[in-house]
């Protein structure tokens, strides 16, 4: 879903090289929270039907 929040960021001295081997910078966007929270609304009404059957 949100593959390119997560992209690696490389650090650079000054003739552009990589310093330190690339870190996740994972950002948790607000749309990835929003499907989040409907998924799991959605798994809990799934879980009453089938416990009410």
């Amino acid at each position: 879903m949100g593959c390119f929040l997560s992209a690696p960021v490389y650090e650079h001295d000054e003739h552009g090289r990589a310093t330190n081997p690339p870190k996740m910078v994972i950002q948790p966007s607000t749309l990835d929270k929003a499907i989040d929270k409907r998924r799991r609304r959605q798994i809990e009404k799934t879980e009453a039907q089938s416990l009410a059957v």
